[in-house]
């Protein structure tokens, strides 16, 4: 009796080594698993981090397109009044010229 019931209890422990070994192999399929989304976890955060630069940098470039406008407007308008000017110019030194002209032959 003692006999069978020793080889029950290694029947026992040789049927249950395959669960113990399937388990085991569960353990480690998880903690893979997990060491994987981790890692995509890590990825994912790099790659939000890289979208947030890229909008910032989006944002500087329209910002300075912006000011480049400005800057064409205002030397728009410099040019124009630079413009301007130089008409006036021109008007005063045909008049003192006319005036010179005049004086000579007169």
């Amino acid at each position: 009796m003692a006999t069978e019931q020793g080889s029950k209890a290694v029947d026992q422990a040789r049927a249950s080594a395959p669960s113990r070994e399937s388990l085991q192999g569960m353990s480690r399929s998880f903690a893979e698993s997990a060491q994987s989304a981790a890692q995509i976890a890590a990825a994912n955060a790099e790659l939000l981090s890289g979208v947030d630069q890229a909008a910032q940098a989006m944002t500087s470039i329209r910002e300075a397109g912006h000011q480049n406008v400005e800057g064409m407007r205002e030397m728009e308008n410099a040019a124009q009044s630079l413009k301007d000017m130089g008409q006036r110019i021109a008007d005063l030194v045909g008049r003192y010229a006319l005036k010179g002209d005049e004086e000579r032959d007169g």
